[in-house]
């Protein structure tokens, strides 16, 4: 089992596991798509190898969009809460 595929995996029994109805697919029941979360979780975590490992994996490059829109305001709230703890720890 590749490693792409095992994080698909447990992203998918999280998502069953918090799921209000047990036999439904969590996707289909708030009509959300895993590529794009994947996608907004690597932009959020600012991790470029992510996305491009995703890119590869998924065989499509539209998780670069959800990647693209999440990046920025992490990378911006990053330097801020850095800063915002140099401050306080001083």
């Amino acid at each position: 089992m590749r490693c792409s595929d095992l994080a698909l995996r447990v992203i998918w029994t999280t998502a069953a596991a918090h799921s209000s109805d047990k036999r439904t697919d969590p996707r289909k029941q708030e009509k959300l798509n895993l590529l794009n979360n994947l996608g907004s979780i690597c932009g959020g975590m600012t991790s470029t190898p992510a996305l491009g490992t995703l890119i590869s994996t998924a065989g499509t490059e539209k998780v670069a969009g959800a990647y693209a829109s999440t990046y920025p305001i992490a990378l911006i709230s990053v330097v801020i809460v850095s800063q915002v703890l140099i401050i306080i720890f001083r």
